[in-house]
């Protein structure tokens, strides 16, 4: 059955990061490809992504340009927050990167497209269960949703989810042959790992989309006083 009118959301962190772990990851243009010859036909294919400081974009630009300049994506890139977490055992505070804006940027993407009317399908590339309400009212408005994740990204939770509402899941893994990048194609852009850091956020930064630089807002660093948080805590 065809999908109609079809618009692709992609969290790059995610795919990059479950790609990382299967050994290998998907070339976009042969994506494109692969969900046309399921019945997509895709309208727009939104890229959320973390845009790194200046010093490190000369490795990430070619693969932005790639996206925007040869495939047609629409570019949402963010720069990475900072927060603070204190040690229980000497009280020293530190800071640590963490990624901040991408799922807002995303269900905000999905709302504004269909309150807009503007897809019959979504295609959403992320694991990410807090996603699971959005999609819900997506799904209850008889609109399609396709989630194009790994296999090793997959939650209990979020497998229940779309068995009970009825939404395909395609893993990626199940179709390497169709998708793996070639690796004469640029490389992806590679998150930074979550690190002690005393850097401060940028404050401002080009917005791909529109060719225009935009301001946006300091990210103010969240202080969490409690001694519940150790230095080695991990953020999801």
């Amino acid at each position: 059955m065809l999908w109609g009118k079809t618009i692709i959301y992609i969290d790059n962190s995610n795919i990059y990061r479950g790609g990382k772990d299967a050994g290998w990851l998907p070339e976009y243009e042969k994506l494109l490809r692969f969900i046309e010859n399921l019945g997509g036909h895709i309208w727009d294919v939104h890229f959320f992504a973390i845009e790194e400081t200046s010093s490190e974009r000369t490795a990430t630009s070619d693969f932005f340009d790639y996206l925007q300049k040869g495939l047609g994506f629409k570019l949402h890139l963010y720069t990475y927050g900072f927060k603070s977490i204190k040690c229980v055992h000497c009280g020293r505070f530190s800071q640590i990167t963490v990624e901040k804006g991408i799922d807002a940027g995303i269900s905000t993407q999905i709302m504004r497209d269909f309150m807009n009317h503007a897809f019959d399908t979504i295609v959403l590339m992320s694991a990410n269960k807090d996603y699971m309400e959005l999609l819900e009212f997506v799904r209850s408005s008889g609109r399609k949703v396709k989630l194009m994740i790994w296999r090793n990204t997959m939650s209990q939770d979020l497998l229940e989810f779309t068995s009970r509402w009825g939404i395909e899941v395609i893993y990626l893994d199940n179709h390497r042959p169709d998708l793996e990048k070639d690796q004469r194609q640029p490389k992806p852009f590679e998150p930074l790992k979550q690190q002690e850091s005393l850097k401060q956020p940028e404050t401002s930064r080009a917005y791909p989309e529109t060719g225009k630089t935009a301001e946006y807002e300091k990210e103010y660093v969240e202080t969490e006083k409690t001694d519940e948080q150790d230095m080695g805590t991990s953020l999801v």
